[in-house]
């Protein structure tokens, strides 16, 4: 009958499934990251909108208010066609920045999944190599101290005092 032997070293039996999930929280952190590059250029670009918005909505009231000289109504009909197109660009840029935040938080919830994956699976490989260890500190001491009895019990037999135990053990 041939005994299992004791590793010297110790192997977790899940180490690719604790790779795979390493690589997978890699994988969530990028999209997560990317996520949330978009989700500041929407901004920045909804930002600049507001902005030039604004300013023309300055030009207007401008005009209307006799600071510069109105060459046309024809012209002010325009201005404010116009200011109706950009702020209807305001509101769709709006709504693609809330949906890139939507995006960016769903991202970081399936990170803070992956890395709770991970982790779990971290924590039963240290509690495994725990057990290995206590397993592996108790045979060593069980060794020791049977190798010390088989001695003992062979010395004795040597002597010629002895029963044969040694030899039955051998």
């Amino acid at each position: 009958m041939s005994k299992a032997q004791k590793s010297k070293r110790f192997k977790y039996a899940l180490e690719t499934l604790l790779k795979v999930r390493a690589i997978r929280e890699k994988q969530a952190q990028e999209r997560f990251q990317k996520a949330e590059i978009l989700h500041q250029e929407e901004m920045k670009r909804e930002e600049e909108l507001k902005r030039f918005e604004s300013e023309k909505y300055q030009e207007l009231r401008d005009i209307m208010s006799g600071k510069t000289v109105l060459t046309d109504v024809q012209m002010v009909m325009m201005r404010k066609a116009h200011l109706d197109t950009i702020k209807e660009q305001v509101i769709q840029q709006e709504e693609r920045t809330k949906a890139a935040e939507e995006k960016k938080e769903e991202m970081r919830l399936e990170l803070i999944a992956t890395v709770r994956n991970r982790k779990i699976i971290e924590k039963d490989k240290q509690k495994t190599r725990d057990e290995w260890r206590r397993a592996r500190g108790v045979d060593a001491c069980l060794s020791s101290s049977s190798e010390t009895i088989f001695r003992s019990a062979k010395d004795a037999a040597a002597a010629g005092g002895g029963t044969g135990e040694a030899n039955d053990i051998l």
